[in-house]
């Protein structure tokens, strides 16, 4: 295998992330969404504080290894005041807050590793459109460089939203029925999650279409196939081969002798 890239979705106070870990990667993506947990997860609000707390602290001792982690919507909501929060821990939100200024050097909107783009909920040209006509030759930098902006708290009525298109740490996966997936001309394959598939460990994988037509996509339970972007399901970490292009269910990663 060539380099690898291990992606962990969605933690929501799961400890998934622990096992995972401990593999050899050539770079680990945190996709974001570290707190709100859910209802029907054996979690609860103090467990998901200290599970986060926990990442923290294994991430400031991490300094040999290359570790992104992103942003997402329910992370955001704590530092802005998002007014579509959801699922927010009240109790505990002035503590969180601190956390997130105190560790602001470690967090991120996006991350581009050679032609593969990361971010939690993904780019959609229709958004990028919307507020800007700007040339952008680093995506990167581009997207890090809205924090604070009102662009990253656009949120369309696919989640309860007003404005026409959401943002990369808000899109939905009924967003690809009506835009069209940013990168077909730059050669960029992207990476998101954001959305839970009723089946564990399934995938949107999708090609980009021609100019003015909507990409097409498929959810793929099995094998996954090559494609241009990816939506892998929330809670379950992946990972990517860079040279082979290829996106893997950790657990279905060979082991190499």
């Amino acid at each position: 295998m060539g380099k690898k890239i291990l992606i962990l979705p969605d933690i929501h106070g799961r400890t998934f992330w622990k096992e995972a870990v401990d593999g050899d990667f050539d770079e680990i993506v945190f996709l974001g969404d570290y707190l709100d947990h859910y209802s029907f997860d054996d979690v609860d609000t103090i467990s998901t504080l200290k599970n986060f707390q926990e990442i923290l602290e294994w991430r400031n001792v991490q300094k040999e290894r290359s570790i992104t982690m992103l942003y997402g919507n329910h992370d955001y909501h704590y530092i802005n005041g998002d007014e579509y929060g959801c699922r927010m821990d009240y109790t505990n939100k002035k503590k969180i807050t601190e956390l997130f200024k105190t560790n602001k050097n470690l967090f991120q909107f996006c991350r581009k590793i050679d032609n593969v783009v990361f971010t939690h909920a993904g780019i959609t040209l229709d958004w990028l459109d919307s507020f800007t006509d700007e040339k952008i030759d680093n995506i990167e930098d581009f997207i890090n460089s809205l924090n604070g902006s009102p662009a990253l708290t656009m949120v369309s009525a696919h989640r309860g939203g007003r404005d026409q298109f959401s943002s990369c740490i808000w899109a939905d996966i009924d967003e690809l029925t009506d835009c069209s997936m940013w990168g077909k001309e730059q050669g960029i394959v992207q990476i998101f999650a954001h959305t839970r598939m009723r089946k564990s460990g399934a995938v949107v994988c999708g090609k980009y279409g021609d100019p003015g037509d909507i990409d097409i996509f498929e959810i793929v339970n099995g094998d996954i196939p090559q494609s241009d972007f990816y939506m892998i399901d929330s809670a379950t970490p992946f990972v990517f081969d860079m040279e082979q292009q290829k996106l893997m269910r950790l657990n279905e990663v060979p082991i190499e002798k």
